[in-house]
Order: C-alpha cells, then structure tokens, then sequence
C-alpha cells in the first residue's frame, strides 16, 4: 500500500519499492526483496512542518477555541479529527497532495514507471466494509479520465437500483 508506505514511519522496518513485485513492501531485518529501493516515508518533523504550514493559512478568521483547536492538533499531532471540521477536508487535500507529490517524485527520480493504480499488500486482509471504504477514497480523488477508465463486471452493475 503506498500510502501507508509514506505516512507510517512508526512500523518497525524500512518501506521498500520493489520493480520486480510492483508493490510497496515493508523490510524487516533481511526479509526484503533485493530489487528494493527505499520509499521517501514521512518522519514525524517533516509531517510536523505540513501541520504547522496548514495551521498557520488559518490563522485568519478563527476564533479562540477554533485557535486553540488548530494549535493543538498542530503541536502535538493529532488525527484530522482533532481539527475544526471545516478544516478538516483541507488538510485531507493538502496531505493526499504531498503525498502523490513525493511519490511522483520518488518514481521520477528513479526512472521507475508510476502504478497506475495503488498496491494493496497482500499481508493485510481487510474486511469488505474496510475495503468499500478504500475503494470510495479513491473514487473521490480521481479525475474525471481515471473515473472513465473504471471497469465496472456486468453482474455488479445489474444490481443497482436506477
């Protein structure tokens, strides 16, 4: 999974992109594909330098709970939840682009072709509600293009209701 492979700098092991598997794998002690190059994971400062970004575009307008709720979940990192809602989709967008940004990068600076698609890893089996979940995530960051190249299996689109 590459999200979880930027954002969870807590695991214990170095996420890994391996050419050969198409995935993201997380290496613990000599258990890693040979063909792995090291993913650029966020560390807790660097996250920590996006929150203080985004925290300091609101400072505008809030008022002082709103303030102290901001400041907060900027200093001692908290989930998005922690933030006003109003702000909360925001940050989601600023985070999914940073993130897309580094991976883009990563891929363009190895020369490695980007997956059109992100890699769940098999080692996690998820529940089909985790997975519904994934799936509208997805969905709702992609473009109208990645929309139109969904493939729908016929006996799935019979069962809507229209």
């Amino acid at each position: 999974d590459l999200w979880k492979a930027i954002v969870d700098y807590s695991s214990p092991g170095q996420w890994l992109w391996s050419p050969s598997l198409g995935a993201a794998v997380n290496a613990v002690g000599d258990d890693h594909p040979g063909d792995g190059i090291p993913l650029p994971t966020l560390n807790p400062e660097l996250l920590g330098q996006w929150r203080a970004e985004f925290a300091n575009t609101l400072q505008e307008g809030l008022d002082e709970a709103e303030q102290r709720q901001v400041e907060e979940w900027s200093t001692h990192g908290f989930r998005s939840t922690a933030l006003p809602k109003r702000f909360v989709h925001g940050w989601n967008e600023l985070l999914h682009q940073r993130v897309r940004d580094r991976l883009i990068e990563f891929f363009e600076s190895h020369e490695l072709k980007q997956p059109t698609n992100r890699v769940v890893s098999g080692q996690e089996q998820q529940s089909a509600s985790q997975l519904r979940r994934f799936v509208a995530q997805c969905i709702s960051l992609m473009s109208e293009a990645e929309l139109k190249d969904i493939v729908i299996p016929a006996h799935v689109a019979m069962r809507v209701d229209r």
